[in-house]
């Protein structure tokens, strides 16, 4: 279990997702063990971090690749539930899923081409997801 920051919730962190940094794992893992202590910051304490990160923004290259960083979204348990049903369906996990939308979705509103692998893929998702609803039922001989 991890605090997550913004809402001061406990959540499951799997060490095992891809989308969890190893080194993030592991201090995950050892705040749960009560290993680390979070001390109060001052308004200037927390002034001097933030002038901090802003600097080391400004000097991190525009290009990062791939560099994958965590966000929070929120969803209603039964669209939480959909997506899930849905991922399974086509063999990937939720957050896959997820990241490779809001990526086509970003692609697109930029009048860039879409990845037509990724085009195709989902076309066999849903003819597979289609065909499935069209089956009748499978009857046992008794």
């Amino acid at each position: 279990m991890a605090e997550n920051r913004s809402t001061g919730e406990r959540e499951d962190v799997d060490p095992q997702d891809e989308d969890v940094d190893p080194q993030d794992a592991a201090l995950l893992a050892a705040l749960d063990r009560g290993e680390f202590v979070r001390e109060p910051t001052t308004r200037e304490e927390e002034d001097r971090l933030i002038a901090e990160l802003d600097r080391a923004a400004a000097d991190t290259p525009d290009d990062v690749g791939d560099m994958l960083v965590v966000g929070t979204l929120r969803l209603t348990l039964r669209t939480r539930r959909q997506l899930e049903a849905y991922a399974e369906s086509v063999g990937v996990k939720p957050t896959v899923l997820m990241r490779q939308w809001i990526e086509e979705s970003l692609a697109r509103a930029a009048g860039e081409p879409v990845d037509p692998i990724a085009e195709l893929e989902r076309t066999v998702a849903r003819v597979r997801q289609a065909w499935q609803q069209m089956e009748p039922p499978r009857q046992h001989a008794a």
